[in-house]
């Protein structure tokens, strides 16, 4: 009997200790979004996933997409990104007009040195991923789309080489 009173007490402290939060939980923000994957310049799948976004320190955000892609952003500095732990360069930046909005999308690019098929670009809006663009596979993309606005219509409708390079 001591022994079955021993292991419930075990168990209810384990229940009580993994449903406590953390800092980092009470400060992140989640986000539900719809990802569409393109191949061929046709909607292939859409799913839906959560973006998380943790504070990290003073300047550095950790954004991590429920399918997995990690990521930091530090909204003071804009030059690069982190993915995978792979710093990811701003190589290019464009205004689009929307609804009478002025939008600034941001394009960097992603390549591991010493591995193939990975390189691509990502593009941020607001410091968040709207959009990917192998460069390895060049007619597949995907598209995050946040709320009810149509940015990924921008870029699939770009006629210049910042989307479709």
């Amino acid at each position: 009997m001591k022994l079955y009173t021993l292991f419930t007490i075990l168990l209810i402290l384990f229940i009580i200790t993994s449903c406590k939060k953390s800092k980092e939980d009470y400060n992140s923000e989640k986000v539900h979004q719809v990802i569409m994957e393109y191949h061929l310049n046709k909607k292939q799948t859409t799913d839906s996933i959560t973006l998380t976004i943790i504070p990290k320190n003073d300047s550095i955000n950790y954004h991590i997409f429920s399918h997995g892609i990690p990521f930091e952003i530090n909204p003071s500095d804009n030059s690069k990104i982190t993915i995978w732990e792979t710093p990811s360069e701003l190589v290019d930046k464009k205004e689009y007009n929307l609804n009478g909005k002025k939008l600034m999308i941001k394009k960097y690019y992603y390549d591991v040195e010493n591995s193939s098929d990975e390189e691509g670009y990502y593009f941020l809006l607001n410091n968040r991923i709207i959009a990917f663009r192998s460069e390895a596979w060049v007619s597949l993309y995907d598209f995050y789309k946040y709320d009810k606005t149509e940015v990924h219509k921008l870029l699939e409708k770009d006629s210049t080489d910042f989307f479709y390079n």
